[in-house]
């Protein structure tokens, strides 16, 4: 029996993806913002206003390292990073054996629309 696997031995099914988890990335990305949310002790209502102002928002990335045949037309290719969503109940660790400190190393499987947008992590 095969103990050891190369990226190749890998073809995932049912149109999922095979991602190797990579760095956390920090993105700035424009979120809303309200003022105006203290408690008045004299019941009167305070003016609240909407503002906008970019955040550092928490983005996953990881490579790509195989995609379903089903897949006709994914828009990244084996070899891309992508940032990806992985706070979704689809995607599954492929190592069963690994201690939870482990979770950033192993492979995840996850389908199709969990990855967000391919991105150039070189720049």
């Amino acid at each position: 029996m095969k103990l050891t696997f190369k990226v190749e031995d890998f073809t995932p099914v049912d149109a999922n993806v095979l991602v190797q988890p990579g760095p956390v990335k920090k993105i700035k990305t424009l979120q809303a913002k309200t003022t105006g949310n203290e408690f008045n002790p004299d019941g009167s209502a305070p003016e609240v206003e909407l503002t906008y102002e970019k955040d550092a928002t928490i983005f996953r990335v990881g490579k790509v390292l195989a995609i379903s045949n089903a897949i006709k037309d994914p828009g990244f290719e084996v070899g891309d990073w992508v940032v990806y969503n992985t706070r979704r109940g689809y995607n599954l660790r492929l190592d069963l054996l690994a201690k939870s400190s482990d979770d950033d190393k192993c492979p995840v499987l996850m389908t199709r629309y969990e990855i967000v947008s391919k991105v150039n992590i070189d720049e």
